[in-house]
This record gives structure tokens, sequence and C-alpha cells, in this order.
């Protein structure tokens, strides 16, 4: 259609000129209802006409029958004498122009009224919205997105319009307008639709966008949707001990949900071609940085996992024994103080302590000569020098 003041072409769905504004007048497609209605209408005026006419020419004729006593000057121009209380031929004739003029009043006023509701109609939200779904359902996404354009512009936007254009979208392989369609609907309509995240999840599943389905699910606010989708959320891992600086060799265990585990300790980033995880890591002295990853059966990498240790070995200090070495009478009484973080092994016999040693923890009283020998073990395991005292006792009395 187009426009009969500037001839530029009217789109589909609207009322008025978008280069003018000139207002477009639509005629109405064919009725029959309102047809139907028009005529059993007007037949029903006019049948109401014709029985007042056939009754009164019924009681002009039985009046005929009667035998004529006198003629009137009308009936001398043959034209019947009208009888006291009947109307004549003129009163009957304005009567039936008066009716004709309401019949003719009512039907103008029917269709009016007919074309306005029309007119009201097909400028409404619904009106343009039916006739996109019906567009969409024959196949016609143009013209289908042509009304939700006018349905968008009378009521702005609607959770029933965008989802319709995911339909199209979808329904098209248009992936990229889906997305778009699904995000705004999110972003701007409804941050909570479940529909629209499990479409969207599905969406970059189906396309292989992996790294989009954890990022979607990792900000999605609907525990509903995660349970869903739990396949493809993976679980960053964890490790047997916290950070920090340790004073031997030890085993750290990783941990990630029965999920795989992929890790490096000399820095660079972990990938699904490092070093798979299948039990625990020895760290010996020196600082170590364990970077882990954990992957699902469908192929999702976690965020990585960074644990720092230090082990060091510290020197064992020798012990401090006392008394010095010499003779004493009786018995006596040695005491070691023993350094931080260390245990003391000794013996008695001159012989230098091993592991299976005893273990200094209260002073020792001898009550006969001895040579008594001690060293100090660190926790990292290392052994400091010797200290040996001799003692003589000189037994009393």
């Amino acid at each position: 259609m187009r426009c009969p003041k500037c001839n530029a072409e009217i789109e589909e769905g609207y009322l008025y000129c978008k280069v003018c504004g000139e207002e477009i007048r639509i005629v109405p497609d064919y009725n029959p209802m309102m047809e139907e209605m028009l005529s059993d209408s007007l037949t029903g005026i006019f049948q109401e006409g014709d029985g007042k006419a056939e009754g009164q020419e019924k009681t002009g004729k039985e009046a005929g029958d009667k035998p004529a006593q006198k003629k009137g000057a009308s009936q001398a121009y043959g034209k019947p004498e009208a009888k006291p209380g009947e109307p004549d031929d003129r009163e009957r004739i304005r009567k039936r122009d008066v009716l004709f003029v309401a019949v003719g009043v009512a039907v103008a006023s029917a269709v009016l009224i007919y074309f306005f509701m029309l007119g009201l109609r097909s400028n409404s939200y619904s009106y343009q919205y039916e006739q996109a779904v019906a567009m969409a359902e024959n196949a016609d996404y143009d013209r289908a997105q042509k009304f939700l354009d006018r349905a968008q512009e009378i009521s702005g936007d609607t959770m029933e319009i965008w989802t319709l254009r995911a339909d199209i979208a979808e329904q098209t392989g248009d992936m990229e307008g889906l997305e778009e369609c699904l995000l705004y609907i999110l972003g701007s309509l409804d941050s909570e639709n479940q529909e629209a995240y499990i479409r969207l999840v599905n969406l970059y599943i189906d396309t292989g966008q992996l790294d989009k389905v954890k990022d979607t699910l990792g900000t999605c606010p609907l525990e509903s949707v995660k349970a869903h989708f739990a396949d493809y959320i993976p679980v960053v891992p964890t490790a047997s001990l916290s950070d920090g600086i340790y004073y031997n060799d030890m085993d750290i265990y990783l941990e990630a949900d029965g999920m795989d585990i992929y890790f490096t300790t000399d820095g660079s980033k972990p990938t699904t071609e490092s070093m798979k995880y299948r039990g625990a890591i020895h760290l010996e002295k020196g600082r170590t940085t364990i970077r882990a990853i954990a992957v699902t059966e469908t192929g999702i990498v976690s965020d990585e996992a960074f644990f720092n240790y230090q082990v060091s070995y510290l020197e064992a200090e020798a012990p401090v024994v006392s008394p010095q070495s010499g003779t004493y009478p009786g018995e006596l009484e040695i005491v070691v103080q023993v350094p931080d973080g260390c245990t003391v092994l000794y013996t008695l016999d001159g012989t230098l302590p091993d592991l299976d040693s005893a273990v200094y923890e209260d002073p020792v009283t001898i009550q006969a000569s001895a040579v008594f020998t001690a060293v100090s073990v660190s926790m990292s395991g290392t052994m400091s020098d010797a200290v040996q005292r001799a003692y003589t006792i000189i037994p009393l009395g």
C-alpha cells in the first residue's frame, strides 16, 4: 500500500505514513457476519413498514365492501376519501420517509462504529502481536518481525515479544540473534528467568562454547538451573595442607569432588596436557607452587587453583649440657638445654646417639661414672654436632 499524499510505501500494520504523517484509511476485508447483521436489521425494518401498509390497505378494502353512501370531492377525482381517524396517503408517505431516514442513520452509525472499532483494534498491541504469531506459525518470519516492531512501538518491551523473537531466531537458525534475545531478556526484563537461562546454556552447549557455559552457570542465581546442568559445573581443586613454611619433607593431596585433576609444579599454567594427578605430591627442601585445574566429564575446565609451599631444613643447634665434665661425689643430675624446634637424643656410654637413642625430656640422674653424649635433631631431620661430658662419680662412705 502507498500513501495517497506522498506515494511512500506504507509498512505492514501501520495506519499512518512514516514519511509525511498522513493518516491512512483502511477498508476492512469482507466480513460476512457484519453483512448478515446489517441485512437482518434492514429486513426487519422493511417488513415492519410493509405490514403497516398492508393493514391499512386491508382496512380500506373492508370499508369498500360496504355500500357507498355518498361520494365526496376526493372520490370524484379518483382518490379514496379518508375516514375519520385514519391517516391519508400523505401522512403515510411522511411516516415512511421518516422511517427510511431513521434506518439510514442507524445503518450509517453501525458502519461508522464498525470501522472505528476496526481501526482501534488494528492499531492495538494485541492485534499486532496476534498477527506476528500468525505470521510466525506460517513461517512468514519477515512479516512477523514487522508486526513485532509495531507492537513494541505501541507498548514497549514485553516478555512475549522477545520470547517470540527468540523463537523466530531459533527457527531460522540465527544463533547469534537467539543469543542476543535471551541475553536481553535476562539483562533487561527478568534476571531470574529460568527458561531463558536453560535455553541460553543449551545454545552454548550445542555450539561448543564451553567457556560461556561455565561463565553463565557461574553467574546464574538460580539453583534449579545449576542443578539441571550439574555435569557442566567444575569444582576448583583443594589441597590437604594450607600454604605456608614447613620444616620437613611432606606430601600434598589434591581433591576436586572426583573430577580429573591436572597440575604443574614448575610455575607453568596447567592444561589437560599437563601431568594428571594420581596420588600424593611429594615436596622436599625449597619453594614449590602447585597450580591445578579440574575437568568435568563434559569437558568444562575449572578455574585455576594455586598452592604455595616452602620446605626449610633448619640447622640443628648443639644442645647445652651441664655440669661440665669432672669428678662428683655420690650422684649427679645432668641438665640439657634443648634448642627451639629440636629434639635431643643422648647416650651414657660415650657412643654417638642415633634415632633409636634415648630422648631427653627431664634431667638425667647418674650414680656411677659415665660419658654423657647428646645431639640435637631438627624438625627437618638434620643432626647437630655431638656434645660430650665425662663424669666420675665417687661413692659416699
